[in-house]
């Protein structure tokens, strides 16, 4: 009787899946990247917000459109409130943009649903830890935009696919630049009159503008600078040998099935545009070519693919439509994906954080940050570990540096700051250890030479000491 009434009431199917959102990625502000994209929009009509910041100092012009339209709500509402309204608004503008685009799977709306939790309950990809759902960031809009723009061009709707096209890639040119190149392949498999593809091309290209003349700037980095930043401050997003090897095997079946699979032409070679990208991607990193990669290649095939998987496997269940090849891939996909899973089973991993995020209660490095920001100038420069990103969030004081934040146009100057204090650690406990190691001469030689006025840590010195909590101390260096 339940699940004729769920089967039945698209409303109810829809609240469930935003129910459901919330239990697998709905963490309490701020999580993910939140700590630095949310601060980074008080910062852009408030000037004057963590003045000595040297991450912050930084024009962070990628996500330019979204952090100048959004960057006005800081001004009206409190960060966690305007987060939260943000990540509830993105979440039923994406849900519907996919059922719209489920559509063209002619299948009923109770499997959508279906695979839209199955999709959910897998992490939204196999590899390379990319999300749709999740935190309110940029690349929210991106894929509203680009999701919205895919249906459109569907229903022969050239001009306003094309403006939302080009605005997918202004909010998000990582997201953007790839959409946009899978498009315009098929468009040219699905042979689309010169015309036409000369139209989408120019107003693709207007709306894309807003955020390409906003990413030239100034930059130091050199070729170490861009491997460790693929290598090691973001491989679960670039480096590919980074991945478990194992989820490989699902992509390539999954990509097989939807191959061979009979399913609409338009999205099959957006796919397989996608999955072009994706392959490069691989090229790239076999040849170390690391500026390159940090274009992201292969960012969105991994996690429109098993979406597009299950609505594609849904219609030859219905339809009947397995070949024999597709039909042995299906199963082998089901196979791999336990294989996958079988360690921990991600569905529960996820909700089972969620629990202990939201029940957990403020521990004392946090509290040590709290203090800062109650009873420090606005204008204070403190020293704190540097693989927390909370830090910032929590303290809302600047920072000497950050590994989760490294500015573009300083990459070089910001691993320097690194090298001097942790060293050439990137791993989260190896620079635990080599932080609290630093000697007391190499706190003040820091202090002396970039201004600082505190320091956060565990471990116990000579310096002033003006707040303790559990292990940790914040000291007053200046």
């Amino acid at each position: 009787m339940i699940l004729r009434l769920i089967k039945d009431n698209f409303r109810l199917q829809f609240l469930l899946l935003l129910t459901a959102i919330f239990v697998f990625v709905g963490k309490p502000v701020p999580y993910g990247n939140e700590p630095v994209y949310l601060l980074r929009l008080v910062k852009i009509y408030q000037p004057n917000f963590l003045p000595n910041d040297f991450s912050f100092a930084a024009t962070g012009n990628e996500h330019w459109l979204f952090n100048h339209i959004f960057g006005l709500l800081p001004l009206i509402f409190s960060i966690e409130t305007f987060a939260w309204f943000g990540r509830i608004t993105v979440w039923i503008l994406l849900l519907s943009a996919v059922f719209r685009l489920a559509k063209h799977w002619e299948i009923p709306n109770w499997t959508v649903s279906l695979s839209i939790f199955v999709w959910l309950a897998l992490g939204q990809t196999i590899v390379n830890g990319e999300w749709i759902f999740g935190g309110f960031e940029a690349k929210n809009l991106a894929y509203i935009c680009l999701l919205f723009s895919l249906n459109f061009f569907l229903k022969k709707r050239e001009i306003v696919a094309s403006i939302l096209l080009g605005l997918s890639f202004s909010f998000h040119p990582a997201v953007g630049l790839w959409a946009i190149s899978a498009v315009g392949i098929a468009l040219i498999f699905e042979r689309y009159n010169l015309k036409t593809i000369l139209q989408v091309i120019v107003i693709t290209g207007f709306f894309a503008l807003i955020g390409a003349v906003n990413l030239f700037g100034e930059t130091n980095a050199n070729v170490d600078d861009w491997k460790f930043f693929v290598t090691e401050r973001a491989p679960e997003h670039l480096d590919p040998f980074y991945w478990l090897v194992k989820g490989f095997g699902v992509v390539a079946l999954m990509f097989v099935f939807c191959r061979t699979a009979n399913w609409n032409s338009f999205l099959k070679n957006f796919l397989g545009g996608l999955g072009v990208f994706f392959v490069v991607g691989l090229v790239l990193r076999f040849f170390e070519q690391w500026q390159l990669l940090c274009l992201m290649p292969m960012r969105i095939f991994p996690v429109f693919l098993p979406l597009f998987f299950f609505f594609t496997l849904v219609k030859c269940f219905r339809e009947k439509s397995f070949s024999a090849l597709s039909a042995v891939v299906a199963i082998l996909v089901f196979i791999n994906i336990l294989w996958w899973q079988k360690s921990e089973l991600l569905p529960i991993v996820q909700v089972k954080e969620t629990l202990q995020m939201w029940t957990a209660k403020i521990d004392d490095e946090t509290k040590a940050y709290l203090w800062l920001r109650e009873n420090t100038p606005l204008d204070a420069v403190c020293l704190t570990p540097p693989n927390n990103r909370t830090v910032w969030f929590y303290s809302r004081r600047s920072q000497f540096v950050g590994f989760s934040y490294p500015p573009f146009e300083k990459m070089t100057e910001w691993r320097e700051r690194l090298a001097k204090i942790v060293g050439n650690k990137s791993e989260s406990d190896a620079m635990t250890a080599a932080y609290n190691n630093l000697s007391e001469a190499e706190i003040r030689k820091l202090a002396d030479e970039h201004r600082i006025d505190y320091f956060v840590g565990e471990s116990n010195y000579g310096f002033r000491k003006v707040f303790e909590s559990g292990n940790w101390k914040v000291y007053r260096l200046r």
